[in-house]
């Protein structure tokens, strides 16, 4: 799946240049930082990297600027802003960063998955139903607004560290909320 000749959802373009502002501030050189909030990483990378095997956890990773491909088995995924890449389960994966240069480095948000948290929700949340037929662990969807001013909440939090205690916990079940109640939230 490759959503490279898509198009921008409405107001994303916006919130994709905030988070790009703010993670150039925060994270000036290439590397995996972690933050603050502790299921929340950021990847900075200035060159197209070679592929890398590894085991990747439950996560949700949101492109803000660069491309990447990764395979799991005979699929290969292709995403950017555009889409969003949510990893249901641990699944071994080969990954590459395919666009990114140090005037536009490829930035991406990992947000590992908190199963606690998670599991609560569900319990208290409406979701879509049991799917028609058997999903995969990985899968790609189109970024919307209202997930990536979520995004955008978490990542304006990193400077205003008082605030992550009792505001971080909100914008994370929101995420995940929006996640669950998303096409694939079933899986």
């Amino acid at each position: 799946m490759d959503t490279h000749n898509a198009t921008s959802a409405p107001g994303t373009d916006v919130c994709r240049a905030e988070i790009i502002q703010l993670l150039t501030q925060r994270f000036a050189a290439p590397g995996v930082y972690e933050t603050a909030i502790a299921p929340l990483h950021v990847i900075r990378c200035e060159v197209p990297s070679e592929l890398i095997h590894a085991l990747h956890r439950p996560a949700l990773c949101v492109i803000v600027q660069g491309r990447k491909e990764v395979a799991l088995g005979d699929e290969q995924y292709v995403y950017d802003p555009l889409s969003y890449l949510v990893v249901a389960v641990t699944v071994p994966v080969a990954g590459r960063v395919l666009e990114a240069s140090g005037e536009a480095p490829y930035l991406c948000i990992r947000l590992d998955f908190e199963p606690a948290h998670i599991a609560q929700l569900i319990a208290e949340a409406p979701l879509n139903g049991v799917p028609d037929e058997p999903q995969r662990g990985l899968f790609l969807e189109p970024m919307d607004q209202p997930l990536l001013e979520t995004v955008l909440r978490l990542v304006r939090l990193l400077d205003t560290p008082r605030d992550i205690g009792m505001l971080a916990p909100l914008a994370l079940r929101e995420l995940y909320y929006r996640l669950l109640r998303d096409n694939n939230g079933r899986r």
